[in-house]
């Protein structure tokens, strides 16, 4: 099975899952890397492994929480991707990436900036309880933040969704709140 993996949600990172191996490629930076670097980067991880987007039988994209604007482009890619070429889409969680480090019971946490994060709990093998957690919420409580390490599951979370039909026909974006545009338009209204 060969799944393309993207995650935009918390950085730049394209991963291949290619029969039973992950390839990744990564990149961190400031503002306009995920944009300016996404198709040479998934261009890139393809060509390494001599295949080409025909080949690969889904595409997975973390759709969120995370960045709004990387999640807008990397959800933009897939589903651009996924249409043209009849391939599969497989929306993976943020959170769903993080369930083989996490242990029963955790709060699972992706940094929201600006002393936030959007969490969830971790428990019998699906979470719940989301929200959004300040610093002070974590002292003494069992937490596990995301690390770019883990993005490389995006293909395998894809795979285990594909081997069980689990797909969509177009991938929607997770936000855990409005975007910041979103809220000042609000505040406008009201």
């Amino acid at each position: 099975m060969k799944i393309l993996g993207i995650d935009t949600a918390n950085g730049l990172s394209v991963s291949l899952l290619c029969e039973n191996e992950i390839f990744e490629k990564t990149i961190t930076g400031g503002k306009g890397v995920t944009s300016q670097n996404i198709i040479p980067l998934v261009d890139g991880v393809l060509k390494e492994n001599n295949l080409s987007l025909h080949e690969v039988d889904g595409i997975a994209c973390v759709v969120g929480p995370g960045s709004f604007t990387g999640i807008r482009i990397g959800v933009s890619v897939a589903n651009a991707f996924g249409f043209s070429l009849s391939k599969p889409l497989l929306s993976v969680n943020t959170f769903e990436l993080m369930k083989e480090y996490a242990n029963d019971g955790t709060l699972c946490l992706v940094d929201a900036g600006h002393n936030a994060f959007y969490g969830a709990i971790y428990k019998n093998g699906a979470f719940s309880d989301f929200g959004e957690y300040t610093q002070e919420d974590l002292q003494g409580k069992d937490h596990l933040v995301y690390q770019s390490f883990m993005s490389k599951t995006s293909c395998k979370v894809g795979a285990e969704k594909l081997a069980k039909g689990e797909t969509v026909f177009e991938l929607e974006p997770f936000y855990m709140k409005k975007s910041q545009a979103e809220r000042k338009d609000d505040d406008k209204l009201s």
